[in-house]
């Protein structure tokens, strides 16, 4: 992609960094919209927007008179955590300008990501781990190539990010010797940062906050809500809620922290009424009526015919079926939170397969669950669906047996097994003689009967 004229778009780590600080008090970077639709508008931190809008935003820093006292802003950056962009409070996403991949998500291990990004990997100095690839093996035909993501063929993440170095405002303006000005994409998260090569050189605080780089986001078309745009709350050798600013070789002691990190927050007001129920669900794997054969691990998928947007505590419900709640869930039984509740995509990369993942032992053998939405999941058909746990039974016929280890031995070797796979008792990902061994352990327990029939 052809560079824009007096921009500078280098695909490298820029460091938040500031020259002979002595003390760690604090300053402001803040995000604001200057751009809906390529239309200016007054720079806010707060906007109203409809869904597919162009939101044009830029970094502002401010207020480091306090902690750089008579000395020059040599260095700085500033990174957002770009988990926010896809995970907000309301539904939809805010994508990054030339995003052409899979949409990012954080996770606490592997059996956490969804197909196609099978791995959870560590930022490094960033806080929030997320799921990736390692070869193109691993991404989906739709996004088959590896970049850290799997990414389709016009991915170009570093298209929403740049630094305009000859705007009148910008950080270091007038100063003929900038060693590098830097808007870049590394690890999934946007940063931004500059460096004036002469030490000790930079602009002193004059009380004018100073444009620091640009953000180019669309608004997703299915979005409604509150979206926000985030810093990253934490980078190397300082406290949780600062954003350092150092040089590679600064001290500790000279490292100048933002106390103050102003979010950019995004009220998406579709014309029609957000939240009106029109996706429903259509399949379910394993299906309505089957069980759950994992001694751990165990998984149901969900197929919806209309994009979905990834439901939060509250909007589903998953809960122990007894007799005294087989009406509704009573205060305290809602177990959604203790899952791993998100999305994969169809094979035509569309957000309609919702995918929920016990990873921490909460179904337990023997006992009956319920899923439900009873409405509150915005933009999705009410539905409920059952299933009991009854590990090892891999042929689905209510009781554990020779006849399931039979099963599970002919499907030996699986070595990539299906999250909801029957075979897979042990819930590792592989069907193997470890699975006749968790099978063995439930040899002649049977179905017990739904609690709510």
């Amino acid at each position: 992609m052809p560079m824009r004229p007096h921009l500078q778009r280098l695909c490298v780590v820029a460091l938040i960094t500031v020259f002979q600080a002595s003390t760690v008090l604090g300053a402001t970077a803040a995000i604001k919209a200057a751009k809906i639709n390529d239309v200016p508008i007054e720079p806010s931190s707060s906007i109203t927007v409809q869904p597919g809008d162009l939101i044009e935003a830029e970094v502002y820093i401010s207020d480091w008179n306090t902690d750089l006292p008579g000395s020059g802003l040599q260095t700085y950056q500033v990174t957002f955590n770009a988990f926010s962009f896809f995970q907000g409070e309301g539904s939809g996403t805010l994508i990054p300008l030339g995003w052409d991949a899979m949409p990012l998500a954080s996770c606490i291990g592997d059996s956490l990501c969804p197909i196609g990004m099978p791995l959870c990997r560590g930022h490094g100095y960033k806080l929030t781990p997320w799921c990736g690839c390692d070869t193109d093996a691993d991404c989906p035909s739709f996004f088959p190539t590896c970049l850290g993501v799997c990414a389709g063929p016009d991915h170009d993440a570093q298209a929403a990010i740049f630094v305009n170095t000859e705007r009148k405002d910008f950080v270091h303006f007038g100063f003929k010797e900038i060693a590098a000005a830097r808007g870049t994409y590394a690890s999934g998260n946007p940063s931004f940062g500059s460096t004036a090569a002469l030490s000790g050189i930079g602009p002193l605080d004059a009380g004018q906050a100073l444009y620091g780089g640009t953000l180019v986001l669309r608004v997703s078309s299915d979005a409604c809500g509150l979206l926000t745009v985030e810093f990253m709350p934490q980078t190397p050798a300082l406290e949780n809620n600062f954003v350092d600013l150092r040089l590679p070789d600064l001290r500790e002691d000279h490292v100048l922290a933002f106390s103050t990190l102003i979010p950019l927050q995004v009220l998406v007001t579709p014309e029609d009424t957000c939240g009106s129920a029109t996706a429903a669900a259509v399949s379910a794997d394993p299906p309505v009526g089957a069980g759950l054969s994992h001694a751990d691990n165990n998984a149901v998928e969900l197929a919806f015919d209309e994009d979905v947007n990834t439901p939060i505590p509250g909007e589903l419900v998953v809960y122990e079926l007894r007799p005294d709640n087989c009406s509704g869930p009573a205060p305290g039984d809602d177990l959604s939170a203790q899952l791993n509740v998100g999305l994969d995509m169809d094979e035509q990369n569309r957000p309609r397969t919702l995918r929920i993942r016990d990873t921490s032992g909460v179904f337990e053998h023997g006992k009956w669950y319920r899923v439900v939405n009873n409405g509150t999941w915005p933009g999705v058909v009410p539905f409920e669906v059952e299933y009991r746990v009854l590990a090892g039974d891999a042929n689905n016929d209510g009781i554990v047996q020779f006849a399931d280890l039979a099963v599970i031995n002919q499907a030996i070797p699986t070595l990539r097994a299906k999250p909801t796979d029957r075979n897979d008792i042990n819930g590792d990902g592989f069907v193997n003689f470890a699975d006749l061994a968790a099978a063995n352990v439930y040899i002649a327990t049977s179905n017990q009967p739904n609690p709510c029939k």
